[in-house]
């Protein structure tokens, strides 16, 4: 009798542990459907989250930026069983950074982490003067998103938090964009004097005066310099005259020929294939996606024709490995079409160049041909 009771009751801890599971399962899926509304691509948009059964009910915990995401997911959970559903998801940005939340980029390139650590992945680069929001810290490194939505880990060192009022406060003072490769910032305004720090193309100060041909600016952090006023434009002045046209494109891409290529890089310290056509779009007054894969989905979708005659100057072309059987089509690689069979792009161990489709030129690399898969455009006009 003892030993009936004793197999019993495993039988009972089985079953309850089987459902269980299956339930946990099914939760699961909840949580996935819901992730696949809000967040389905996690390089702009936090949603991890885990569920776990316990004495008192379910747990719903782990890491969300979208309150109406996880208002969805505990009232969907909660609408379908009935036991007490606890909520230990945090919401970001987090908490224990009060109301500094917002931050200015104080280095002149800012180099963005897969993960927090000085030797983890290069993702991206963002600029000095770009304005992010905060969403945690954790060792001695911010998890930031970035104006393109992309997230990532950047050294507090490299960053100005603040709160929000004092973030208005930045976006009301006159401030400028240096439209050169490179420029130098000097303590005095004149070539004589001492080099504070050498300035980069897209990098955004504040403009504190202007005379005889220079301008006075000052650093988020109050360092003060001056800088040739050939070196930077107003900002408001520059994004009211940007233009993208075919030709702009062109001229700003071919600007930057020879930089070196660098992962994760989208600076004229080095670049990435999409670190490239970013760059070059956004020096022209339009906001690309970060990534190749990204970028593929923005534009009109163009009919290349056998020799490339439907492609007009500016098309962002791409590469990567077709749909095979049960594998996903895969775009690893982005340029921008110059016309006449030639493109530039930043590729891999080498630098910006122009390379051809044209098979008889000298420019023509076969390996990067074989992979073509598809051109948009950006430029309609």
């Amino acid at each position: 009798m003892k030993y009936l009771k004793f197999s019993f009751l495993i039988l009972l801890i089985i079953f309850i542990s089987s459902d269980s599971v299956a339930q946990l399962r099914d939760i699961e899926s909840i949580i996935n459907s819901i992730k696949n509304q809000y967040a389905p691509d996690t390089r702009v948009a936090i949603f991890d989250i885990q569920c776990n059964f316990s004495s008192e009910g379910i747990i719903v915990s782990g890491e969300i930026d979208n309150q109406n995401a996880k208002t969805e997911l505990l009232n969907t959970i909660k609408k379908k069983y009935s036991y007490r559903v606890t909520d230990k998801i945090r919401m970001l940005p987090d908490a224990s950074l009060g109301d500094k939340t917002q931050g200015i980029v104080s280095a002149i390139v800012g180099d963005v982490r897969k993960h927090p650590g000085n030797n983890e992945e290069l993702v991206t680069q963002v600029l000095l003067g770009t304005k992010i929001t905060l969403f945690k810290k954790e060792q001695g490194y911010f998890l930031i998103q970035m104006p393109d939505k992309y997230l990532g880990w950047i050294d507090t060192q490299a960053v100005i938090s603040m709160s929000q009022s004092k973030l208005k406060s930045w976006d009301i003072a006159p401030q400028g964009i240096i439209t050169a490769i490179k420029g130098n910032i000097l303590s005095q305004p004149n070539l004589s004097s001492d080099v504070i720090c050498t300035i980069i193309l897209g990098c955004i100060l504040k403009i504190r005066n202007r005379q005889n041909g220079w301008i006075g600016v000052e650093f988020i952090d109050g360092t003060l310099g001056f800088i040739p006023e050939d070196n930077i434009q107003d900002l408001n002045e520059w994004k009211n005259t940007r233009l993208l046209s075919a030709e702009n494109v062109e001229k700003t891409a071919k600007s930057l020929l020879n930089i070196p290529y660098l992962w994760g890089g989208t600076s004229v310290r080095g670049f990435d294939c999409s670190g490239f056509t970013k760059t070059v779009f956004k020096m022209n007054g339009f906001e690309l996606n970060r990534d190749a894969d990204q970028q593929v989905k923005q534009g009109l979708t163009v009919n290349p024709g056998k020799d490339f005659q439907n492609l007009r100057k500016g098309d962002l072309i791409f590469f990567g490995q077709k749909q095979t059987g049960d594998q996903p089509e895969q775009i690893t690689h982005v340029g921008i079409y110059l016309g006449n069979q030639l493109y530039i792009h930043s590729q891999g161990h080498k630098q910006v160049r122009i390379n051809s489709f044209d098979k008889m030129s000298a420019l023509f690399d076969k390996q990067i041909r074989k992979i073509f898969l598809h051109a948009k455009r950006i430029i309609t006009q």
